[in-house]
């Protein structure tokens, strides 16, 4: 069977993200027109909450299923991960029923009345696709997980909007629209799963295999699910700040420009950590480093312009695209995409400290930038009197973050640490020829400045970007 070359695999991926983003894109036109900044807060801080259950419930021993060499021991990490996702929505559930009224009051629930239980099927469904999604990533299957991002983003569109139709457009309406699209989005991959590795993966059933495969792979629970559990709470910190120090629709603003700011990180992400994985596994060190130059490269070349037109213009795209009512949410958005320009590089290269055995470097990293974070806020809050001031600074700390673990990443992976200069003359040279252009075109129209920047960069990126397009189709 043909191998696809490393640029196939990373666009069959991305190809899921990006019909994905352009569904959630298309879904956050009509959420807008739809919902109000309050409702969308509501749904944000509650949905921000139930996420880091269900983005945890593994203990993150899907991430370990693409390192076995035989197929046995990676079923039994699929079968022990998804087992988890059940046991933890069905932990959850007897909470609810125990501990009703605590949780209601902790968890943001009690305007949601019996809707509660149905978050139990949501973080069961989160952490199975994401068991499922290991699997497929191991099999080199990309195309499905590219499909279950696809389909998620799809349901969840339909259910919101219809949600919203028959008069549900609150933030029970945003809820149940999560909720039903998670779940048909996970009914499918696990019946993709079930028609082509019946076998595979629910023919090696064992307890005690599963004992000692959970033992053997103990620093995942150890190190990777508290750093994935630190990593979200500080990404959602400022939300919560914003929850206790600001007025409804505040949060709103600032929820939805986190969205936003995180639509390319998400993807690129999702596009490229899977191949990414599977491929630091088996590649030597040169050959990798390579690789991964040449995709930050890529990225740098094609995303630079689109990130400087978007600070020259996020309040009047915002404005046309969103909405007057979101028009506020600009100034968020403008500062959130300063450190996840710089997300977009290193964001993905976590995989590497997995395929190193760092994770324990990995967890020290991200407990001390996770403290130095929500120290950033709630010493700015104190200083500026203003919860845009106290994000500011987080931005600030986040963006030394995500460079310090670029540069780490690089040593601990033996790679030449000097080719990170170059990147970084390439970013500043680009974003310095890109910003004279958004300035001399800023006295033409929306249309015209869209023209004609769009032209520029083409240009610019047909003279550049081919070498590494080149590079990566040649890389199987």
């Amino acid at each position: 069977m043909r191998k696809n070359n490393a640029l196939s695999q990373i666009l069959i991926v991305g190809s899921g993200g990006l019909s994905a983003q352009f569904i959630t894109v298309l879904s956050t036109f009509v959420v807008t027109r739809l919902y109000s900044p309050e409702h969308y807060a509501a749904w944000a801080i509650l949905i921000a909450t139930v996420a880091i259950i269900g983005g945890n419930c593994t203990l993150r021993y899907e991430t370990a299923i693409v390192l076995p060499s035989d197929s046995r021991h990676a079923a039994q990490l699929f079968l022990l991960s998804s087992l988890l996702s059940l046991g933890s929505a069905g932990l959850l559930a007897m909470g609810f029923f125990l501990c009703g009224g605590f949780i209601d009051n902790h968890l943001g629930t009690s305007g949601i009345g019996s809707l509660r239980y149905l978050l139990c099927l949501l973080v069961a469904c989160t952490g199975i696709t994401a068991s499922c999604q290991g699997w497929f990533t191991r099999v080199r299957e990309f195309w499905v997980v590219a499909l279950s991002a696809g389909l998620l983003a799809a349901f969840t569109l339909i259910a919101q909007f219809t949600a919203a139709m028959i008069g549900t457009n609150n933030a029970n309406g945003l809820i149940v629209g999560t909720i039903i699209g998670q779940t048909a989005s996970t009914f499918i991959l696990v019946c993709i799963l079930v028609y082509r590795h019946p076998y595979a993966v629910f023919g090696n059933f064992s307890w005690r295999d599963l004992r000692a495969t959970a033992w053997n792979y103990r620093n995942y629970p150890r190190y990777i699910t508290p750093y994935s559990v630190i990593q979200d709470l500080t990404t959602r910190s400022a939300l919560y700040l914003m929850t206790i120090f600001s007025p409804g629709a505040a949060v709103g603003y600032f929820a939805f420009a986190s969205r936003l700011s995180s639509f390319p990180v998400t993807l690129l992400g999702g596009a490229i950590r899977p191949v990414l994985y599977q491929k630091a596994s088996v590649s030597r060190t040169a050959e990798l480093q390579e690789y991964v130059l040449s995709l930050m490269r890529l990225i740098i070349k094609v995303g630079t312009p689109l990130w400087i037109f978007f600070i020259f213009n996020a309040s009047l795209l915002m404005k046309i695209g969103f909405g007057s009512a979101w028009e506020p949410a600009s100034r968020f958005a403008v500062v959130l995409s300063i450190s996840a320009s710089i997300q977009l590089l290193s964001g993905w290269m976590d995989r590497l400290f997995d395929v190193r055995g760092k994770q324990r470097l990995a967890f020290q990293l991200q407990f001390f930038f996770s403290c130095a974070s929500i120290a950033a806020l709630v010493v700015g809050h104190w200083l500026f009197k203003d919860v845009f001031g106290a994000i500011c600074l987080q931005v600030a700390v986040l963006t030394i973050q995500f460079l310090s673990c670029l540069y780490i990443a690089f040593r601990i992976s033996d790679f030449q640490t000097s080719t990170l200069t170059k990147c970084a003359t390439e970013f500043i040279k680009i974003a310095a020829i890109m910003s004279t252009v958004a300035v001399a075109i800023s006295g033409f129209s929306l249309p015209y400045r869209c023209f004609i920047y769009l032209c520029a960069s083409v240009i610019y990126a047909t003279r550049n970007v081919q070498l590494e397009l080149n590079y990566l189709r040649a890389t199987a």
